[in-house]
């Protein structure tokens, strides 16, 4: 095997890169994930098409990096799923991030959700839901959503943070 610190090696990746595309994208992971480097994610998915985009994990995720987030889905088109029940825990990056620019976004978590930080610019959110033109909601039991931010540079650090541009009608529950 490799030895050593590479960037760019998330675990699981679905993507439609063209704005043409169209279908939907859906990941599933029922497995242990730990990935090591910058913006090396857990699972990420990227729909730059149409379409839902759901992601649903049952196992834990572990990521050492800056910018390596555990679960990660951004959608130009589509509604955004995301459903986790595993662990997560990052060195430098958010627990659970999803953002669609004209649908609504979804996240589900349970479990606990750890963050921390090691460089003082990146944002390091527990759980983070958004949308521009649909709505954004939240929804957490059952666990601890901690985070660990730092307060010398631009970046920070919330447990749970949701914004909808477009709707304002948003729902945070945990």
């Amino acid at each position: 095997g490799q030895s050593g610190v590479t960037t760019n090696s998330s675990a699981i990746i679905g993507a439609f890169y063209g704005a043409t595309a169209t279908g939907n994208l859906n990941i599933y992971n029922s497995g242990s994930l730990s990935t090591l480097g910058a913006t090396s994610y857990g699972i990420y998915g990227l729909n730059n098409g149409l379409g839902d985009n759901v992601i649903t994990n049952l196992g834990d995720i572990t990521t050492l990096g800056q910018n390596s987030h555990g679960i990660y889905m951004i959608a130009n088109g589509g509604d955004v799923s995301i459903v986790n029940t595993g662990n997560i825990v990052t060195s430098d990056a958010k627990g659970s991030y999803g953002a669609s620019t004209s649908g609504n976004t979804l996240v589900q978590a349970e479990n606990n959700i750890t963050t921390g930080q090691t460089s003082t610019t990146t944002h390091v959110h527990g759980i983070e839901a958004g949308s521009r033109e649909g709505k954004s909601d939240v929804y957490y039991d059952n666990g601890t959503v901690k985070v660990v931010g730092d307060a010398r540079g631009t970046g920070n650090a919330i447990g749970i943070a949701s914004y909808d541009l477009g709707s304002a009608q948003g729902t945070v529950e945990a």
